[in-house]
């Protein structure tokens, strides 16, 4: 009886293909050592697939985030900020919108994503072997319905893909993308497959890839870039490939282009419904023939209620003129829904809102007192985001701890993390319920 949970196309089994297509290390050993970031190993390519659905999202020193690049790539079940692969950390229902209906600025980032990680020199040794191991996956995974529709270089049923002879790299990597964050959430339903993929030694060895899956599919299958250049086929497989690891601490490299910078910019008009039309439909010249798109009417923006939000930050002294790092400002600890409600490009809609602002709380050199105050103003500049702060009263940050849960704060380590954020709490309701605690 066949295995029905071999294979399963899931973000790890995804991510474990495209790690084999790879672009070699770009850091010698003498780099290392004088500190220079490796732009190409697993943590900055995972990063750059997250930022197709949150184009903000940055990733501090933390060494955190290495080890849970290795789980997401052999199909853990790993979530939360590092990973925001759900509602809850970020625009899902925005990426499935700037796929369907802004498709031209999607695809030049995966175009842009091809071209910085992707080895297509070496197409016959990695481009090849993995795309047909992609594509026999999605052929024999039998959660995936025959109906079922991908958004490549037209909207494609997953019967009509398994019988493609030219495969599009850009349009079909984004495509698989899209279904994966959309639809394949859990992650750990491809640990099975990732298993009959890959092995390691020993707990502390690196996995290294040996397996053929795919090496018999379709045999005349032509790949090519979305340009037209097309990638040829030797019909060679390396034997073994190790997953390589990049042991050096990771911090986010700051990397932007055009196609990443108009992105980030239709992402953002997206989310916070400023082009949609008239309803109707509207056909899009690609490099690869004509989409349709739908159009959908504006539904006008619901009246903010100020008093349901407020704003914290940690880890910077009281002033009535507070300014924030940009890598520290709505970055972080906060919802998307919230985000999509406050963007910083609207920030008058900020003013008038209650704020806290406090030092870390294992900084005990300052005096541990929370200042509550209202913000007055909100000015983004290029040196980072000034809040314009207006006191009204303290009280001592003890009675925040003990009540974190009143106030939105799912953990101590949030106070002792330097950043802006804003909460959907009500705070005089919790200053109360903390009071009645006492």
């Amino acid at each position: 009886m066949p295995n029905v949970d071999v294979p399963r196309l899931c973000g790890g089994t995804f991510f474990t293909q495209l790690l084999r297509m790879k672009k070699a290390s770009t850091r010698s050993q003498e780099d290392a050592l004088l500190g220079i970031r490796d732009e190409v190993n697993n943590q900055r390519t995972l990063e750059a697939l997250i930022k197709f659905f949150k184009p903000d999202f940055v990733v501090y020193s933390d060494s955190t985030f290495k080890g849970m690049v290795s789980g997401y790539r052999s199909c853990q079940e790993v979530s939360g900020e590092y990973l925001p692969f759900t509602d809850e950390y970020a625009d899902i229902a925005g990426f499935d919108k700037a796929v369907k209906e802004k498709y031209n600025d999607t695809v030049n980032m995966m175009v842009d994503f091809v071209d910085r990680f992707i080895d297509c020199e070496k197409e016959e040794e990695k481009v090849y072997p993995a795309i047909k191991a992609l594509l026999q996956t999605v052929k024999d995974d039998m959660s995936i319905a025959d109906d079922e529709l991908f958004h490549m270089w037209r909207p494609i049923t997953k019967e009509e893909l398994c019988n493609e002879t030219t495969i599009i790299l850009e349009p079909f990597l984004l495509g698989l993308w899209h279904f994966i964050v959309l639809k394949r959430q859990d992650n750990s339903v491809g640990k099975t497959t990732f298993l009959s993929w890959c092995y390691k030694n020993s707990k502390n060895d690196r996995w290294r890839y040996r397996s053929e899956f795919g090496k018999e599919y379709s045999p005349n299958i032509l790949i090519k870039r979305l340009d037209g250049e097309i990638l040829n086929d030797s019909h060679r497989q390396t034997a073994e490939e190790i997953l390589d690891e990049d042991t050096a601490e990771y911090v986010s490299d700051g990397y932007t282009s055009p196609a990443f910078e108009n992105y980030r910019t239709v992402f953002q008009q997206i989310i916070t419904n400023n082009f949609y039309g008239a309803p109707g439909s509207t056909n899009i010249q690609t490099n690869y023939g004509n989409i349709t798109i739908n159009a959908y009417p504006v539904h006008s923006a619901p009246v903010i209620d100020k008093s349901d939000y407020y704003h914290l930050v940690v880890g910077y002294d009281f002033s009535t003129r507070i300014r924030v790092a940009t890598d520290r400002a709505l970055m972080e600890y906060i919802s998307a829904e919230v985000k999509n409600t406050f963007p910083l490009t609207n920030t008058d809609s900020m003013a008038d809102i209650p704020v806290l602002v406090m030092p870390e709380i294992n900084n005990q050199e300052k005096e541990q007192i929370v200042v509550m105050g209202t913000i007055t103003k909100v000015k983004p500049q290029d040196n980072g985001v000034v809040l314009y702060v207006q006191k009204n009263s303290t009280f001592p940050v003890e009675m925040l701890v003990k009540n974190m849960e009143l106030f939105g704060i799912n953990h101590k380590f949030e106070l002792n993390r330097t950043h802006w954020t804003i909460k959907k709490i009500n705070l005089e309701e919790a200053m109360e319920d903390a009071a009645n605690e006492e």
